[in-house]
C-alpha cells in the first residue's frame, strides 16, 4: 500500500475493510503483543486513525450502491469519533489534570 489513502469511490460503503500490506498487520500483531518497535507502533497508529478510522474523510455517504444513506454516514462518523479520541489522547495532558507529588513532580496516572 503507499502513503497515499484508497479512493473513496472505489469502495461500497464505510464498513469495509480498507486496504493494508502484510507490513501493516504484522506491526498491529506485534502492537497487540507488547513487543513494537517504534516504527510499527507509528504504523499501527497512523493505519488505525487514517485508514481504519477514516479520521480525515468526509463522513457523509449518500444512498447508493445500494446502501442506507444515514446509516452509512452514521456508520462512518462513529468511526470518525474513535480516530479523533485517539488523537485528543495523544495532545499533551492539561496541568489541571496532573497529580503532583509534594515536592511538585507531577504524577503520571495509570491506565485502569
Amino acid at each position: 500500500m503507499t502513503d497515499a489513502s484508497p479512493v473513496r469511490s472505489r469502495r461500497v460503503g464505510p464498513w469495509k475493510t480498507p486496504p493494508y500490506d502484510p507490513a501493516h498487520a504484522y506491526a498491529m500483531q506485534a502492537l497487540a503483543k507488547g513487543v513494537a518497535n517504534a516504527a510499527q507502533q507509528q504504523l499501527a497508529l497512523t493505519f488505525i486513525v487514517k485508514e481504519l478510522c477514516e479520521t480525515d474523510r468526509l463522513t457523509f455517504w449518500p444512498p447508493e450502491h445500494g446502501h442506507d444513506g444515514t446509516r452509512a454516514t452514521d456508520f462512518a462518523e462513529g468511526k470518525r469519533w474513535v480516530g479523533l479520541e485517539i488523537r485528543r489522547l495523544l495532545l499533551p495532558v492539561p496541568e489541571q489534570h496532573l497529580r503532583r507529588t509534594p515536592e511538585g513532580a507531577p504524577i503520571v496516572r495509570e491506565p485502569g
